[in-house]
């Protein structure tokens, strides 16, 4: 698995010039003495956890999302969070099992994409932008 810098050097826009991990770790290091794990985020957090989904099969996912980002955290936010052991643990098991069935959820997204264009009568993916284009343009 890729690192957190690294990820988010990959996936941050490019504003300082560098997409290296370096600069993305220097700038957490000048703001983590900022950072503070107060009320409000504790709240947050104790509502995700705490909503229950209509369909039980959601729930499942969203525990699973929900403990596979907590395995992106670096060592420093999970100290901060208080993140006990077992709890990184879950969190690494929960990141293997999202990665190893994630061809399945891309698969399930294009497959439901294609149904909606299709029953929106356009066909298929390819032919999308151009009815957005002609319907912008009243043809």
């Amino acid at each position: 698995m890729r690192t957190w810098v690294t990820l988010i050097a990959q996936l941050a826009p490019n504003t300082t010039g560098s997409r290296c991990g370096t600069s993305v770790e220097d700038y957490f290091r000048g703001i983590q003495p900022g950072l503070a794990f107060t009320e409000r985020p504790r709240v947050v957090l104790e509502l995700l956890w705490q909503v229950r989904p209509p369909v039980p099969a959601a729930g499942l996912s969203r525990d699973l999302f929900l403990h596979a980002s907590a395995a992106l955290l670096p060592d420093w936010a999970s100290r901060l969070l208080g993140r006990t052991r077992r709890r990184q643990l879950q969190a690494q098991l929960a990141a293997r099992a999202l990665w190893s069935i994630a061809p399945v959820f891309r698969t399930a997204l294009k497959d439901a994409s294609q149904l909606r264009l299709r029953a929106h009568g356009h066909g298929s993916a390819r032919t999308y932008p151009l009815a957005l284009s002609c319907r912008r343009h009243g043809r």
